[in-house]
């Protein structure tokens, strides 16, 4: 008991040693990743003066794309979205064929 104690105050001190009296440490990102990331996103944006219902609107624009093999989307502010595809092909292939009114018409 006596061993496990002092394991315990050992694990202790090195945990109270530990700070950020330095500053936090700088996280980088890895170039290749981030380029190859804004190179399968793309931003839509909503430009009705109607107010929309955010995922009503993102799941139209969603089918609408429905050729696209894998593809997430995210908020970033009102009417406007950031979308993430894994394919250069699939995002060639939205961009030649817009731009996209989910909503019928021209």
């Amino acid at each position: 008991m006596e061993e496990f104690s002092s394991e315990v105050n050992r694990l202790i001190q090195q945990s109270q040693a530990l700070g950020w009296e330095e500053g936090l440490p700088e996280v980088l990102p890895d170039e290749e990743e981030a380029s190859r990331a804004s190179t399968l996103s793309l931003v839509g944006k909503i430009l009705s003066q109607k107010g929309l219902n955010k995922q009503a609107s993102r799941a139209t624009i969603v089918s609408s794309w429905s050729f696209v093999k894998e593809l997430t989307s995210e908020d970033l502010e009102a009417k406007l979205f950031l979308f993430k595809l894994t394919a250069t092909e699939d995002r060639d292939r939205v961009l030649s064929q817009g731009p996209w009114n989910p909503f019928g018409g021209d």
